[in-house]
């Protein structure tokens, strides 16, 4: 056996198993310059995204309503004041340390949350005083403050509001007092006017809370219950265009239980609030 093995180390293994010749052949360019990993990007047909249960902290603040703008490369958030320990508007880089906004406080009304636009130049905020909510709209101005514009509405209870879609006629959803939710569209000038309404069996939960819609409007999120469950989840629906319909939704898998859940651009990532600071989970 030793002598065999002699035979075959001196002879070569190409020519013991009838091998070509070893040569070198250079690879393609493109092999080497591809990107690691190819870009994510929102699912193109109805398919629910799926993230991984992983927590990512974002920033170490005590944040919630976590959102991003894409376009402007910026995040807002509601952050603990450290000095008055009252939840004040707060800006910065994606991922980045938000520090407070001026023009957005009000010493007669209590900051309940906001929600930034895609562009990153309009948000809707809502104060609460005395039984009394205001949903409000502001326009960032060339100097980077923000302007009162026309309102959304008043109303003398606690009703949840999406961030608005990109524009221009933005659309947002709204919970409303009927156990709907209300889909509205802003016209040229500024205007909010009901454009449609779903029921909570044609969204398949038990009641639409927290919504989120993505900036081009086609994926809408959910903080609730399916109605054969009592556990709490993310829920997700989405619709070719933005003049259709929300079916069923679904489960979102890996995303904790939370009401200020947002999803990025891309739908790579799921931002949310959590024993005070900001995190994220990844999709798979």
């Amino acid at each position: 056996m030793k002598s065999v093995a002699i035979v075959i180390a001196m002879c070569g293994c190409n020519q013991v198993f009838d091998l070509d010749s070893t040569r070198f052949v250079e690879p393609p360019r493109e092999f080497f310059d591809a990107p690691i990993d190819a870009p994510f990007a929102c699912p193109a047909d109805s398919s629910t995204p799926r993230f991984s249960p992983l927590l990512r902290q974002v920033i170490a603040q005590d944040c919630k309503d976590y959102i991003t703008s894409t376009e402007a490369q910026r995040a807002m958030a509601l952050c603990v004041d450290l000095d008055t320990y009252e939840l004040r508007a707060a800006e910065g880089p994606i991922d980045g340390v938000l520090t407070p906004v001026p023009g957005l406080d009000d010493a007669s009304f209590a900051l309940q949350f906001l929600r930034l636009a895609p562009e990153g130049n309009e948000l809707i905020a809502v104060y609460y005083a005395t039984s009394r909510y205001e949903f409000r709209t502001y326009r960032r101005q060339s100097d980077a403050t923000w302007t009162r514009a026309a309102d959304f509405g008043t109303t003398t209870a606690y009703l949840d509001i999406s961030g608005p879609t990109r524009g221009p006629n933005r659309h947002v959803m709204q919970t409303g007092f009927d156990q709907k939710l209300h889909e509205f569209v802003q016209d040229a000038g500024g205007q909010w006017t009901e454009v449609t309404s779903y029921t909570a069996s044609e969204l398949g939960v038990t009641y639409p809370a927290a919504p989120k819609l993505s900036s081009d409007g086609l994926r809408l999120m959910m903080t609730t219950t399916p109605p054969t469950s009592t556990i709490v989840r993310v829920m997700y629906s989405s619709r070719p265009t933005i003049q259709d319909r929300f079916g069923i939704a679904q489960p979102l898998e890996g995303v904790p239980k939370t009401l200020d859940a947002h999803m990025n651009d891309d739908c790579s990532r799921v931002y949310f609030s959590g024993l005070e600071p900001v995190f994220f989970v990844q999709r798979l």
